[in-house]
């Protein structure tokens, strides 16, 4: 199992699987979009069992959208929002960060030359480790690689068909600078016939629709546009799926299932229900007993959507994307990024297959 900061899942899942481990990998995959074709690659070379740790593919939420898209009362989808609101650990700084954090004492406990892995290496400071690793370009995918599996997953598997985007643009970004992500910012991502958008940053939220229901942690609060006399709910992680005929679902997060928007009490068609944890998936799928929920075959090409949209904060422009070729289209700046950093020396093998 690995769960370690995002630049290091890749060395240590290539070394797994060179051993012929099966490798369970936290989200998201990889941290660049070369690590994530190369852990595709690894998987059919090595013939060994992966999963991505975004434990709500193994929930309701995966078997609802699976069958709600086979028996066609998911269809006909034109445009997905997906929002992700919350506070995150780089807003504390307010955009300002200028340049990497001052050295701090090291513990001695700490292997800071293994911590970097092969990443780009900056001297130990409290504001790198600890989980800040996340906000850094260098080492984390910021918000949407932290929370894009968890809301993102089924719409990428069922409804996108694990497709790559062929447009990538951004918009409403504050706090903007090179070594930390924004303090929001709208990502819109255009695949074939079906528009992705992603919103984050606490006061950057997308207009919701008719019937919008909003949660709390108990569950749903009955559908009002006039957010039933609440004073500004708090928008949860989760997306809307607006259908050609007009129709809506929503969702939460993680293993939450689909409601139609303004149908608070229709019952909804029926569909399986999880069997498994993701967890028990996984060492049932090393025991031969069952499929892996989430091998890298599906979770590369849904990291590799993250891997755009950070490209994309880290320039602080849009793309176009070959999705065949899966390159940017007459842009050497992106298609650098796309391979990732050098890395450092002693870690380079990893990166030859």
């Amino acid at each position: 199992l690995i769960g370690i900061p995002d630049h290091s899942h890749f060395c240590a899942a290539m070394h797994a699987m060179r051993l012929g481990k099966a490798v369970y990998v936290e989200k998201p995959l990889a941290h660049s979009f070369r690590e994530c074709e190369l852990l595709l690659a690894a998987e059919e070379k090595y013939g060994v069992v992966t999963q991505m740790g975004n434990q709500g593919h193994s929930g309701d939420n995966f078997y609802q959208y699976r069958d709600y898209v086979q028996n066609g009362i998911i269809k006909d989808v034109k445009k997905v929002v997906a929002h992700m609101n919350m506070q995150r650990r780089w807003h504390k700084w307010g955009g300002k960060t200028r340049s990497y954090p001052a050295p701090d004492v090291m513990p001695e406990t700490l292997d800071w030359e293994v911590w970097c892995n092969a990443a780009p290496y900056h001297d130990f400071s409290k504001d790198l480790a600890y989980g800040e690793w996340r906000c850094w370009y260098d080492y984390g995918n910021g918000c949407m690689g932290d929370w894009g599996a968890h809301i993102l997953d089924c719409v990428h598997r069922f409804t996108l068909r694990g497709a790559l985007p062929r447009e990538v643009s951004i918009s409403n970004v504050t706090g903007w600078n090179a070594f930390v992500f924004p303090i929001q910012d709208t990502l819109t991502m255009k695949f074939d016939g079906v528009t992705l958008e992603w919103y984050e940053g606490l006061d950057n939220k997308p207009k919701l629709p008719e019937g919008f229901r909003y949660a709390d942690n108990k569950g749903l609060f009955p559908a009002s546009t006039a957010n039933d006399g609440l004073i500004d709910p708090p928008l949860k992680p989760g997306k809307e799926i607006y259908l050609a005929d007009g129709t809506v679902w929503q969702g939460l997060s993680h293993a939450s299932t689909l409601v139609r928007c303004g149908a608070q009490d229709e019952k909804r068609p029926a569909f399986e229900k999880a069997h498994n944890d993701h967890w028990r998936n996984f060492l049932l799928a090393v025991k031969g007993e069952e499929e892996p929920k989430s091998p890298f075959r599906v979770a590369a090409p849904l990291s590799e959507i993250f891997c755009l949209g950070v490209i994309a904060q880290r320039l602080n422009r849009g793309f176009k994307f070959d999705p065949i070729a899966k390159r940017a289209i007459g842009d050497a700046e992106v298609n650098i990024l796309l391979k990732g950093p050098t890395p450092r020396e002693g870690w380079e093998e990893y990166y030859r297959g």
